[in-house]
């Protein structure tokens, strides 16, 4: 049957006790050298076998890190009629859409919105003719360790609306803008903005080009 290395640990200890023992209760003028270099040799395989399992357990906490890391990476395949992988069946407004390490939710979205925008940044260009800005507020939550720092690009996020054209987001600085840098484990929210066909409806945020979330 196989020894663990625990096992063979114990083992090695066990006969490095009994030897010292023995070594104690040897009568003087007895030659105790080669007993030393026993007992000194199993120190060294107690060593060995010691430093090879702290080894192994470094790698294999190394490699669970991995797992889970490469886990979060991977994207939900979109199922047919599953919530928010179609405009016709967008997430419901409010409910968290988790995509790799990313938990994404639409908070709230003001229509007609420039004045907003001017004033956070009066460089922020006015919609053209026919057009009206559109600000999305949206919730994110990095689910990385704590010392892992990312941030979500506004390119993955587009907006389309019922006459089915998608539009991409203004060039517009905003505070906060949904591209801010965080660290794993924080939650918070910003800004993305949209100019669409004015009075357009049934307005849907997409995000990846895979996910569509419902405004209303």
């Amino acid at each position: 049957m196989a020894i663990t290395k625990i096992g063979a640990v114990l083992l090695v200890v066990g006969l490095i006790v009994g030897l010292a023992a023995g070594y104690i209760v040897t009568p003087k003028g007895v030659d105790t050298t080669a007993l030393e270099k026993q007992i000194s040799d199993l120190q060294k395989q107690v060593g060995t076998l010691q430093s090879q399992r702290k080894e192994k357990d470094t790698q294999i906490a190394t490699l669970q890190a991995e797992i889970e890391r490469l886990s979060r990476l991977v994207v939900p395949p979109p199922k047919p009629g599953e919530p928010g992988t179609t405009r016709i069946n967008p997430l419901p407004l409010g409910q968290h859409l988790r995509v790799d390490e990313w938990e994404i939710w639409v908070i709230e979205v003001k229509r007609d919105a420039y004045p907003i925008i001017y004033e956070m940044n009066t460089f922020n260009s006015k919609p053209k003719a026919g057009m009206e800005a559109v600000l999305v507020k949206v919730g994110v939550k990095l689910h990385e360790p704590a010392t892992v720092r990312s941030k979500l690009s506004t390119f993955n996020f587009e907006l389309v609306g019922e006459k089915g054209l998608v539009y991409e987001h203004r060039w517009d600085v905003l505070e906060p803008r949904i591209d801010q840098e965080i660290f794993g484990g924080t939650e918070t929210w910003g800004y993305i903005s949209f100019d669409v066909a004015r009075g357009e409806s049934n307005l849907i945020p997409i995000y990846k080009k895979a996910w569509f979330l419902a405004v209303e």
